[in-house]
């Protein structure tokens, strides 16, 4: 008989286990479609209000004309570089035949149009290298422009995110809230009234707190990351910590669970039934009901002879 109640025990612990799963899986799905009632912000908004995409349309363009300059400039220097060579041979070639005194008019002319050509170059090449260096200072400043619209966009979609996610929290409080307190209701009258039905009065409270515990996590982690984790996990691990001393843990508790193994309460040493002192610690294990004047255990909540009720 014995080892049939455990194992309807050990049953019921299953399908409750089962019960909270289920209702989890359903909870935390409400959750997730509670995020698509606000509004959520859209980053590509905000970029759009700081002229961001024309701005980067601007930088490409602006970009290829750096690239298109730079090949330009390369192409002066090299003919820069080509005409100098030039013009400095036909000036060593006009000088030596001068002195020489056999200078002619062909050999005037090329050196004429090779210093005409150098010069040409030059002034090319200058103003080549003008047009870069104006083309890259406009592109450093489209860039830095670009960069501070942007922290500003984001800067923006954070609080436009940080509202939303705050938003999310209230409707989520709103529907995980008032199932925590009506599980903590449920579950306090059906111990109260030792109800065939207190397991599952339980498994709600559980369900209600693990959503609720659930919802908290992701909100933190989502604002806060890992600081706002930490200190929600060790906030609620403290709070449950209290709940099982108070609820689980305390000395009455204990010292009923005590009684019920024949143990003292104060001290956990064994007697035998029918001792008014514990022979360990010397505490007093029986009281005097007050109704019908029967000695009763200590610690016992209804007198085993009348059935009245203990006055705490």
């Amino acid at each position: 008989m014995q080892g049939e109640e455990v194992e309807v025990t050990r049953a019921e612990k299953i399908l409750a286990a089962a019960f909270v799963l289920f209702l989890l899986i359903g909870g935390v799905r409400v959750l997730g479609e509670l995020r698509e009632i606000p509004a959520k912000p859209l980053m590509g908004a905000y970029e759009a209000r700081y002229g961001i995409p024309e701005l980067e349309r601007n930088l490409s363009e602006l970009s290829i004309e750096v690239q298109s300059l730079e090949e330009t400039y390369r192409r002066a220097q090299e003919e820069h570089l080509r005409a100098k060579e030039e013009y400095l041979f036909k000036r060593e070639e006009y000088r030596t035949r001068m002195e020489e005194g056999s200078l002619d008019e062909k050999l005037r002319q090329e050196y004429e149009q090779a210093r005409q050509s150098y010069e040409t170059a030059l002034r090319n090449r200058d103003v080549a290298k003008e047009k870069l260096e104006a083309a890259r200072q406009s592109l450093e400043a489209l860039k830095k422009e670009l960069f501070q619209r942007r922290e500003e966009a984001s800067r923006d979609y954070r609080a436009a995110m940080r509202v939303y996610e705050l938003r999310v929290l209230v409707l989520r409080l709103g529907f995980a809230l008032p199932l925590f307190i009506a599980s903590i209701y449920a579950a306090q009258r059906a111990r109260q009234r030792r109800s065939r039905y207190a397991i599952h009065a339980n498994s709600f409270m559980a369900f209600s707190i693990l959503l609720l515990f659930y919802m908290l996590i992701e909100f933190t982690w989502r604002s806060f990351h890992v600081i706002g984790v930490s200190a929600i996990g060790a906030l609620a691990t403290g709070v449950a910590l209290a709940y099982l001393k108070k609820e689980y843990l305390s000395p009455e508790r204990q010292a009923k669970t005590r009684l019920s193994q024949r143990r003292c309460p104060y001290c956990s040493f064994p007697f035998e039934s029918g001792d008014a002192y514990c022979i360990n610690c010397g505490q007093r294990l029986v009281e005097t009901c007050e109704k019908c004047g029967a000695q009763r255990s200590r610690f016992a909540n209804y007198c085993h002879n009348c059935g009245a009720r203990v006055k705490i």
